[in-house]
């Protein structure tokens, strides 16, 4: 069967941006995707990250976000 998980992080919710770097939180929101998968005994075929970011991010912080989470992409075959 197909599972499907979708885990919004929302800033000031679920993280601070003057606590971690965009490449950190693109590695968190891939992860606890991968994680709720895996809680179901699911394997990762695609990712769907859903993360609330405030107007005036620059596509160059975008950018980075997607790739702190490719190592995790890489790792579970979802990359790409």
């Amino acid at each position: 069967g197909l599972v499907v998980t979708q885990d919004a992080l929302v800033e000031d919710v679920h993280f601070r941006l003057d606590w971690l770097g965009w490449r950190e939180l693109g590695f968190r929101a891939a992860a606890v995707n991968i994680s709720d998968l895996a809680a179901s005994a699911a394997r990762p075929e695609a990712l769907l990250v859903t993360v609330a970011l405030p107007g005036e991010v620059e596509v160059a912080q975008v950018v980075e976000l997607y790739e702190g989470a490719e190592p995790l992409l890489w790792r579970f075959s979802t990359a790409p």
